[in-house]
């Protein structure tokens, strides 16, 4: 394969999970994209990597097979002695006691094929950061294309389900609204959010000189600045509280990116940012509705489902309920009196979720997580040789992890993939060994060049 179309491999890879992940609905498409990502992860597995990985992509890496290996022992048989001490087990136990059969061996997890299925969700974004931090199948500004392409396909989608009712990909969807190529609204929101940074990342990029014969032949200006209107028209169609809200800040931090580095105005901007964004999460998360028109029921609220998932987390602790075991074990805390045709899936919120379903070693991997995350943040922002990507892939990560406060996007194979995307390009270094031509021997190269 030739390097200019080893560059596509992960960016083709980013559009297809956009197009095809946009819901757990879509079994086809979710079992596309796992195969794609198994093939992908072999790929980067049989290869040697370009350049040297720095300690920040190799800490991404452990986090990335610590979360393997918190799925993997979930699913480990244990015997009668063991999964009884577990929290929460006692209702199992007494349920083979009453009929009269001998306690067998089971697993960690109260649900494990919904284990074993948030395992394989955890395909798409993995291959997506061994494709860029360890096969190097990429370049930035691909990567930033195929997050904007997808993003404006899904807003004329939008625009045509809003327009006529039609369109929508999946039965369980947000009706009358432009959900694109998702289920829900909100996801696409949270796409929208993510796009934003990377418009402008593009702009600045173009601005300061470079991909000058495209500029030239393509008019790369018209194109930047049609994406960017498409962008803002997109979430005025989409409607999603969520995102309007967050919309703000995420244009204002981005906004910082074509401000000269070190300036009062970039500091402005991002203290402005961090603010309205603030604000944004606490509107967010103090609004009660859940869902909208005749399916407003008083088991709809957040501050409800809040409650009794941290009931629930406090009784499964420190053990967990299983990853993906949400939907099983919520129900045991419910009032049968009040409870109809509508069931919560999930906590939204997916930090609590987590606690829920992992206890706390899901507790300790989301602090070393959100520990690096800030911390490459800081760096990223602070260095100057980090590149506007990078520092547009902070922007829109935060946006997600903002939004994953009060709602679960990330557990869609899109959005999962983007921001996979987006840590990935925060800890991939900006620095190649450049090969070496074929049949020329040469002395070691004193000269590293820029990606």
């Amino acid at each position: 394969m030739s390097e200019r179309a080893r560059q596509f491999a992960v960016p083709a890879y980013v559009l297809l999970c956009l197009l095809l992940g946009g819901s757990t609905q879509g079994i086809l498409g979710n079992l596309l994209l796992q195969l794609g990502a198994i093939a992908l992860l072999a790929w980067a597995a049989l290869t040697r990597r370009p350049s040297v990985l720095t300690d920040d992509a190799r800490a991404l890496g452990w986090l990335s097979a610590a979360a393997v290996c918190l799925v993997a022992v979930q699913l480990l048989p244990l015997p009668p002695a063991m999964w009884t001490m577990l929290p929460g087990r006692e209702s199992i136990a007494q349920g083979y006691a009453s009929l009269g059969q001998e306690l067998p061996w089971l697993p960690w997890s109260l649900a494990p094929y919904d284990t074993l299925a948030s395992g394989l969700s955890l395909l798409p974004p993995l291959a997506v950061v061994a494709g860029i931090v360890r096969l190097g199948a990429h370049r930035g500004r691909y990567l930033a294309m195929a997050i904007v392409v997808g993003t404006v396909a899904g807003i004329l989608l939008g625009a045509v389900q809003v327009s006529s009712r039609w369109g929508y990909l999946y039965s369980f969807t947000s009706r009358g609204q432009a959900a694109g190529f998702f289920n829900n609204a909100n996801y696409m929101g949270t796409l929208l959010l993510t796009a934003i940074p990377f418009t402008l990342a593009l702009l600045a990029r173009y601005r300061a000189g470079g991909g000058q014969a495209w500029r030239k032949r393509f008019g790369v200006y018209g194109l930047i600045a049609g994406a960017f209107a498409l962008l803002l028209l997109g979430l005025a169609l989409n409607r999603s509280m969520a995102a309007m809200l967050l919309s703000v800040p995420t244009l204002l931090a981005s906004a910082a990116l074509l401000v000269a580095p070190g300036s009062r105005a970039r500091l402005a901007l991002a203290g402005v940012a961090l603010v309205t964004g603030a604000v944004g999460c606490i509107a967010i998360a103090s609004t009660t509705a859940l869902v909208r028109g005749e399916a407003a029921v008083s088991v709809s609220t957040r501050q409800d489902i809040y409650a009794r998932s941290a009931q629930i987390a406090g009784d499964m602790f420190p053990a967990g309920a299983g990853l993906g075991a949400f939907p099983r074990v919520y129900p045991w805390y419910e009032n049968p009196d009040i409870v109809d045709f509508v069931y919560v899936n999930h906590v939204h919120n997916d930090y609590l979720e987590l606690v829920l379903e992992a206890g706390l070693p899901g507790a300790l991997l989301l602090l070393a997580a959100l520990f690096w995350w800030v911390r490459r943040s800081v760096q990223v922002w602070r260095s100057p040789v980090s590149g506007r990507f990078a520092q547009a892939a902070t922007i829109a990560s935060a946006a997600i992890l903002a939004h994953s406060a009060v709602d679960f996007p990330i557990r869609t194979a899109a959005i999962a993939a983007v921001f996979a995307t987006l840590i990935a390009l925060m800890a991939e270094p900006r620095v190649r060994r450049t090969p070496e031509p074929e049949g020329v021997r040469t002395r070691p190269a004193r000269h590293l060049s820029l990606d």
